[in-house]
């Protein structure tokens, strides 16, 4: 996971909200992870599916992305305190 996922900058900063959670790391535009992240995205619908947790903890922020949500600048403060 550690080329798609990162910790959020609020967790680096030990600052805000959400310092536990992973974001999607910006950066992973390779080929590569392009198809990690489709493999991730099936993992995660298998996860759903089957009703079985998985012990990763995504953003707010993350999950509004995944179903297409309209982000708002509180949601920004949720991974980046400082940002505001």
């Amino acid at each position: 996971m550690a080329p798609l996922l990162i910790k959020s900058p609020n967790n680096k900063n030990e600052h805000g909200i959400n310092r536990d959670c992973l974001i999607l790391d910006s950066r992973s535009k390779t080929p590569a992870h392009q198809f990690m992240f489709k493999y991730f995205g099936g993992f995660l619908a298998y996860c759903f599916l089957t009703k079985s947790p998985i012990p990763l903890n995504l953003a707010p922020w993350v999950w509004k992305q995944i179903l297409q949500e309209e982000l708002t600048l509180t949601d920004l403060e949720g991974i980046d305190a400082y940002s505001g």
